[in-house]
């Protein structure tokens, strides 16, 4: 019954697609810049925001009609939607992974499309799906323990002893979207 529904199109940042490069492409110098949730050792990054993760689920999934704070054993019986590192040598997780069932999916949008489906609980970022929870579609889980993450976002060039004018020009209209 969900199906049909588009998932979330809401930026934030007009202008930016949310989209994020990671480390290994820094390191191997296959991105002049790279928007990512750490810095890479040996490089300079520059704070551009924060991005707060929370866990959610369809109004109707499961999780939602129990009346207790949901303890991790709780999470666990129940399928994780996660997306997948898109990172060259994708070793590292984060956040929480306990699930035993986990539906992997390439990107925040199909994260979105599954919840809306009903197929499972995700941690995402607040700014993605505030439309959902405000219309009534989403819910947020109560965790007993609070389960929301703060995720920094930097910028790092791989390339800033050598960039070029457009990467400059392209660093400036970033760092000025982000104030």
């Amino acid at each position: 019954p969900f199906r049909n529904k588009k998932a979330p199109t809401k930026n934030p940042w007009p202008g930016l697609l949310p989209m994020f490069y990671y480390l290994p492409k820094t390191l191997e110098k296959r991105a002049d810049i790279v928007i990512s949730g750490q810095t890479p050792p040996g490089f300079m990054g520059t704070h551009l925001t924060t991005v707060r993760m929370i866990p959610v689920a369809h109004t109707n999934h499961p999780l939602n009609r129990l009346k207790q704070s949901l303890s991790d054993q709780d999470l666990q019986q129940h399928r994780q939607i996660v997306v997948r590192d898109s990172g060259v040598k994708r070793n590292q997780d984060t956040g929480w992974l306990g699930a035993e069932q986990r539906l992997t999916v390439s990107h925040f949008a199909q994260s979105i499309q599954a919840i809306r489906s009903g197929l499972g609980f995700a941690f995402i970022p607040l700014h993605f799906v505030e439309e959902f929870i405000d219309n009534g579609e989403f819910k947020r889980l109560k965790l007993a323990v609070n389960g929301d993450r703060e995720v920094p976002i930097y910028l790092t060039l791989s390339t800033a002893d050598r960039e070029g004018l457009a990467v400059k020009a392209m660093q400036e209209n970033l760092l000025l979207a982000f104030k």
